[in-house]
């Protein structure tokens, strides 16, 4: 380290050349650095979806995801799985272990599925992968408006027009259609006609299977050419299939398809819809980004490529976007710029006041940038994107502490030379003086941060881009006080003969002297006093809260709706009106947008009766004055509770809400999972727990899964009947498919756009059970029989969904907590919970942000100690002395206490960011105890004991007293933020801040009494002596305990 300095020096052309190739690698990294809002929380997961439309929620549990559950166990980093059965879909979620590339376990599921396939007949669905995309891959919400256009056109142009050209943009993963319905060509029986003309609903599929295909006959030569023989009778419009021949008549009369119902074009059967701001049903898409890809790039892209397709739109039809990923990237990192604009502003002043020099402060100032590049290579090399956490979590004062150090010790010890040759060498020998405690504490704080990359799951992808990039900068700054600033410092600091201290430090010192005399005079009431003093700060920790990770506004609310299971489209449509209407009534409200139920061939399992409410808020500046985003939400739930009949709202936010989903299962803050075989009693005693949870104070939205209560109309075929008229078991349920939905039986191309071509039989005139009963069937013998004669056909509720995870049933209670940290409120739920009586086939199990809390909590108290071990063990290396290792190690209490005592005095919760900063802090409050015990170590020893400890505590005064301020200060701008993504920054600035100025008072005090204490003990121990090995130390002037003698003097 010393050696480093002094080559740095005498070689200082080489040592800024390396230093300039360090800030263009950082320049470049700037420059390719991937930007998003937040770290990607989302674990490593892989769905596998099957669409089922013929079966039942309890019948897909059975047939289809059960059998890819047991297929899936042992696959290789498989660490959790959970399921969704549905009417007509089922929905299985593979999280893998977060080492594994999700590419990889998608292959390993691929391969998996290729065997669980053969156990599923092709009939009732195929399992395929869904889209390789994550909680924070919906970065583009718009709306299509054409007026005179209709649903049906609308979405028509999303599917063929606007979605394969947004697919084509580089980290587009999907674009996914919502609202209007799918174009299809119908064909809709008649019974009557059928009847009457003896024709069955084979003989239709039939006849439309044999005519709409194309054919190939090889081919011909000719004069040396060859000529390819192809024949093509596909349809190409309503009047080709119109004509269609069924059958002949006994006359040698044909009978067309028109003969037998209407041929049109309509709307496919939906289970979603999409309505805005009151006015209706709308058509919009979301566009998906690809896992990894850079969110801020693609958004971009994506705005690129609209403008360049909304020319080429019909006209009259526009894109007007109501959510815009960028919109929110932008907010947050114009307060991360803000923060640390204003930081380091602060820092530098800080330094002009500590350092009293322009040119000492400018030097030691430019580690900031300095530290930044060398962040972004780091965040870079490691695949981190640049975030409110990665670059918002960082303070420059505590990355230039070793500058600080340095530049300080060079301005005591010789910048006040006249002559220019002697003034170089001392201030070079000062700064090779001072590299081994710079070079300590930087490390030290280094490895305090760490052991935090091992945090788990969510906390971990939180934070683990917050010590790689602090780590970085560390580093950076590191290189820079130890190669930059010895090439330039002898050449550019300097000061006068007769210069004084700072303004400032020599008010402090005059405030600091007598209060040291009076602690030497005293040393054990001293220390006595403030271990009291102490116990007192860590005691008013005893009532505080604590929560997982605070909430970062998003700047809109996303509604988790839920209705009826038997809710209809046409009525969630009326019912979101009601609520659009109640929602805009606030001056706060933008615009509002529903997306009901799920759109045709999204990885969604919700239908009419839920939906995803985005309401969009107008800027803060704008809202009523005194209004937050939590009394704003409560206002309107209190609202839409007042207005809205059978429905519930859970509000959350539209990324919060998909992490949520996406990594738990669940859209709330808490989630109480009951596990059993019976689902009704699983119903039963969710039930309760939801009474007993939504009764306890801070509950908010608390909901449960309702798994019963699905109307639906069953056809059980009557084997008798059946055999004895001749009606396969298969026509039966092939006529129930086309009732209808309808049944499809091919396509019919427009040019590049293909649409389903389906049979239904009855259509919109089949309403009830006794329509279905009339329905004609043809025997095999040609005669047309009712469904009635072959069926029973009844009406009966039935399962709504069947929820899985681990292979067991599952059912979900989910609350949000307003108003309260959300540990003291699980607490106390599940006090109530406990005193109900639950039977032992049930068992119940809490989750949520509650279980991302306890287990980072469980992995933080590890930690801890790991940290403060590697401070004792890094001091044992410096010292080489128990004693002065266990006294500045006595310095962390102090400044823990100090953090505790901010968090409470400003009404913060304990959380995982304010805990990390606790970790942060060991790291940095430690500095003080290094420099005032290496300051004793250096002064030489005399008779009074006292007035030796007295020399190095004001000679190590002035180091710590500006790099704790510093960095203390440093921080203030994120502690006191209000911008979007401030939540997170300002309880871990608020530790520190408080830790480092409260600690650093006390320590300034304690610690001189203890050094005292061990001073008075090894008094009659001989001194052993050091050569300092300085090439001027013959004038006296060059070792560091002779400098810090003249200072204290």
């Amino acid at each position: 380290m010393r050696g480093l300095v002094l080559w740095a020096a005498k070689n200082a052309f080489v040592a800024i050349m390396i230093c300039l190739g360090i800030i263009a690698a950082g320049a470049y990294a700037a420059k390719e650095l991937a930007i998003d809002a937040v770290p990607d929380l989302t674990n490593i997961q892989v769905q596998v979806v099957t669409r089922a439309s013929a079966l039942s929620a309890t019948e897909v549990e059975s047939q289809i995801t059960q059998p890819i559950e047991r297929g899936m166990a042992g696959v290789p980093g498989l660490k959790h799985t959970r399921s969704t059965s549905k009417l007509g879909i089922s929905i299985i979620t593979l999280i893998f272990n977060d080492d594994v590339d999700v590419y990889f376990a998608r292959q390993l599921v691929n391969e998996r599925l290729i065997q669980i396939r053969e156990q599923i007949p092709p009939e009732l669905g195929k399992p395929e992968l869904g889209p390789v995309t994550t909680a924070l891959g919906e970065i583009y919400m718009f709306e299509l408006r054409g007026d005179g256009r209709s649903p049906e056109e609308l979405r028509t142009i999303v599917e063929w027009q606007l979605g394969p050209k947004l697919r084509q943009v580089p980290g587009v993963i999907e674009v996914v259609g919502f609202g209007g319905s799918l174009k299809q060509y119908r064909i809709t029986l008649d019974p009557a006609r059928l009847a009457a003309h003896g024709v069955s609903i084979e003989h239709v599929k039939q006849a439309i299977a044999n005519d709409n295909r194309v054919g190939g006959g090889g081919y011909v030569e000719s004069a040396g050419e060859q000529i390819v023989l192809r024949g093509d009778a596909r349809y190409k419009g309503l009047e080709d299939i119109e004509a269609t021949v069924v059958r002949t008549d006994e006359n040698g009369i044909p009978i067309r398809l028109s003969q037998l119902g209407n041929v049109d074009t309509g709307p496919a059967q939906r289970q979603g819809a999409m309505t805005r701001d009151a006015r209706g049903e709308i058509v919009g898409g979301s566009v998906l980004m690809l896992k990894g890809a850079n969110s801020r790039d693609v958004v971009e892209s994506v705005k690129e490529k609209i403008a360049e397709i909304t020319p080429y739109l019909p006209s009259g039809v526009t894109i007007d976007p109501y959510y815009d990923r960028a919109d929110y990237i932008n907010r947050v990192l114009k307060t991360v710029a803000k923060n640390l604009s204003e930081g380091a502003l602060i820092v530098v002043v800080c330094l002009l006041l500590t350092l009293g020099s322009l040119r000492a402060g400018l030097l030691v100032a430019g580690a900031i940038p300095f530290a930044m590049l060398v962040g972004f290579i780091g965040l870079n090399a490691v695949g981190y994107t640049g975030n409110v956490m990665s670059l918002g979590a960082i303070d420059f004062g505590i990355v230039v502490e070793g500058a600080v150090l340095t530049v300080e010790h060079a301005m005591t010890h010789g910048a006040n030379v006249a002559d220019r040759n002697r003034r170089r060498r001392r201030i070079m020998n000062a700064m090779a003086d001072v590299a081994k405690p710079a070079v300590f504490s930087v490390i030290i704080t280094i490895l305090v941060f760490l052991p935090l990359i091992t945090l788990e799951d969510i906390e971990g992808k939180m934070f683990r881009p917050v010590v790689v990039s602090l780590c970085f900068m560390l580093a950076g700054a590191l290189i820079y006080a130890l190669v930059f600033v010895p090439a330039v410092g002898p050449r550019f600091l300097r000061g006068s003969a007769d210069a004084q201290e700072p303004w400032l430090i020599r008010k402090l010192r005059v405030v600091y002297a007598p209060a040291l005399d009076f602690v030497l005079r005293r040393p054990w009431a001293s220390i006595a006093g403030a271990v009291a003093v102490a116990v007192g700060l860590l005691s008013t920790g005893a009532s505080m809260g604590a929560e997982f990770l605070p909430r970062i506004f998003e700047g809109a609310y996303a509604l988790d709706t839920l209705r009826p299971p038997s809710t209809n489209v046409k009525q969630a449509i009326e019912l979101s009106k009601i609520a659009e209407q109640t929602l805009l009534e606030a001056p706060e409200v933008e615009t509002v947008v529903n997306r009901i139920g799920r759109p045709e061939g999204a990885v969604d399992s919700a239908g009419p009766e839920s939906s995803d409410s985005f309401v969009i808020l107008k800027p803060r500046d704008k809202w009523r004055p005194g209004m937050t985003p939590d009394k704003l939400a409560q206002e309107l739930s209190d609202k839409l509770e007042a207005s809205v009949p059978a429905t519930l709202h859970a509000f959350s936010q539209p990324i919060e809400m998909r992490v949520n989903d996406l990594v738990a299962g669940i859209k709330g803050d808490v989630a109480i999972k009951v596990y059993g075989d019976d689902l009704q009693e699983m119903q039963d005693i969710a039930d309760e727990i939801r009474k007993v949870v939504a009764a306890t104070p801070g509950a908010a939205d608390t909901k449960m899964e309702i798994v019963t209560g699905l109307p639906s109309i069953r056809v059980v075929i009557n084997r008798d009947h059946v055999g004895r008229l001749g009606v396969p078991p298969g026509s039966v349920l092939d006529a129930l498919a086309m009732a209808r939905a309808g049944q499809p039986v091919g396509v019919v191309r427009e040019g590049e756009r293909v649409f389903d071509l389906v049979v239904r039989l009855g259509g919109e005139r089949v309403d009830d059970e006794r329509d279905l009963e009339r329905l004609p069937l043809a025997t095999q013998q040609g005669n047309l029989v009712p469904l009635s004669m072959v069926a029973d056909v009844t009406a009966e509720d039935t399962i709504v969904v069947v929820g899985r995870e681990q292979n067991k049933r599952r059912l979900i209670v989910q609350t949000n907590v307003r108003g309260r940290d959300m540990v003291g409120f699980v607490k106390e739920a599940q006090e109530r919970v406990a005193a109900l009586t639950l039977p032992k086939s049930v068992e119940v199990v809490w989750g949520g942000q509650f279980e991302n809390f306890n287990r980072a909590k469980t992995r933080l108290s590890m930690l801890v100690p790991i940290s403060i071990g590697v401070i004792a063990l890094m001091l044992v290396f410096m010292f080489r002395n128990l004693k002065y290792m266990f006294i500045t190690l006595v310095n962390l209490p102090f400044a823990i206490g100090g953090g505790v005592v901010a968090l409470v005095l400003r009404g913060l919760p304990f959380s995982i960011p304010a805990g990390v900063g606790f970790i942060a802090l060991c790291g940095v409050a430690v500095m003080t105890g290094i420099v005032m015990t290496q300051s004793l170590i250096d002064t030489p020893r005399e008779p009074d004991i006292v007035a030796r400890v007295r020399k190095a505590s004001l000679a190590a005064f002035r180091a710590p007293f500006s790099t704790a301020l510093v960095a203390a200060i440093g921080f203030i701008p994120a502690a006191i933020a209000t911008g979007t993504g401030a939540e997170v920054q300002r309880p871990l600035a608020t530790v520190v801040i408080g830790g480092l100025l409260i600690g650093m008072v006390i320590s300034m005090l304690a610690l001189p009494a203890m050094l005292l204490v061990a001073a008075r003990r090894e008094a009659l121990e001989p001194e052993e002596e050091e050569d300092d090995g300085l090439d001027d130390a013959v004038d006296g002037h060059g070792g560091h305990g002779h400098g810090a003698r003249a200072h204290g003097e």
